[in-house]
């Protein structure tokens, strides 16, 4: 399935208000049981606390992704990248109709929230959230990168938090920033959805190799590399008609979720690194032939919605 079908199914199941349903409670949760599971990494093998799973709201999905963070950063992990669902604040036709500028404004409140609730246990108060954009003016990019600074009582306890910020950022702001950050918190949040967007798994692939003769592609890799500890991440899409949640609550594994034709929430796959779109696939084209679904099955179930 082509990247633009994908939007528009998902734009027209919004729309319609047919958003698959992946709340709680998880008791009707199958897991699939033919799926090889990852090597489970000595971080997360150690750790006894029962696994989180995907939240129910905005307020709960920040303060799981907060907890995560949190638990990184005590963990010795300064720079972290975090994804949180803003179509649960700005659906799509939203972004499409008016651009950027809606989804950041719908945006920053949630931000706002969970920079508020990075807070350690015994840490400094919170003193202030002070907001900023990275470029006032705005650019042809159509990047509305944006810092959310949080202040505390402790000047080494502060922590950033960059919304929004693609590739632009990256290049041309980045490197002074993250030098006067020292070994402060530092978190990346959705750079998936920035205008320039990119996607740490590729190491700066997004980038022509020819840029800046080179050097572009060696910068965004090298950032990628510093911030590849996903440390929470929920993001809904659709493949192969499917709606899939991929997700990840440091320092758990993660796990890819699909809502079968009976509406009961099948764990397709889980594993201790990002799965790829292809594995994902690989997976949903397994979990159809075992039980027999085919291409009418799936459009009689978007049409039933």
């Amino acid at each position: 399935m082509t990247a633009a079908r994908v939007q528009l199914l998902l734009l027209a199941l919004l729309l319609a208000g047919h958003a698959p349903n992946f709340s709680p409670p998880w008791c009707g949760m199958q897991a699939r049981a033919s799926w090889r599971p990852w090597h489970v990494s000595s971080r997360i093998a150690r750790r006894s606390q029962e696994k989180p799973a995907p939240p129910d709201s905005a307020k709960g999905m920040v303060l799981q992704a907060a907890e995560s963070v949190m638990k990184a950063y005590a963990d010795g992990l300064s720079r972290q990248s975090v994804q949180l669902r803003l179509d649960i604040v700005c659906p799509p036709n939203r972004v499409i109709e008016s651009g950027m500028e809606a989804l950041l404004s719908a945006a920053l409140p949630m931000a706002k929230a969970f920079t508020q609730a990075l807070q350690s246990p015994a840490g400094a108060a919170l003193r202030d959230v002070r907001i900023s954009r990275f470029d006032d003016v705005g650019t042809t990019s159509g990047d509305v990168g944006t810092l959310l600074y949080r202040e505390t009582e402790d000047p080494k306890e502060d922590a950033a938090v960059v919304l929004l910020g693609g590739r632009k950022f990256v290049l041309q702001d980045a490197k002074a920033f993250m030098s006067g950050m020292k070994s402060r918190l530092v978190v990346m949040l959705n750079s998936e959805d920035a205008a320039t967007t990119f996607r740490l798994e590729n190491r700066g692939q997004e980038m022509t190799s020819g840029g800046n003769f080179g050097k572009d592609v060696e910068v965004l890799g090298k950032f990628c590399e510093e911030f590849s500890e996903e440390t929470y991440y929920l993001r809904l899409l659709l493949l192969s008609d499917w709606p899939v949640i991929i997700f990840r609550a440091y320092p758990h594994p993660w796990d890819v979720y699909i809502e079968s034709l009976d509406g009961e929430v099948v764990r397709l796959m889980y594993g201790s690194r990002k799965p790829l779109a292809e594995e994902i696939l690989q997976e949903i084209t397994k979990y159809e032939q075992d039980n027999g679904i085919t291409n009418a099955d799936k459009i009689a179930k978007i049409q039933s919605m």
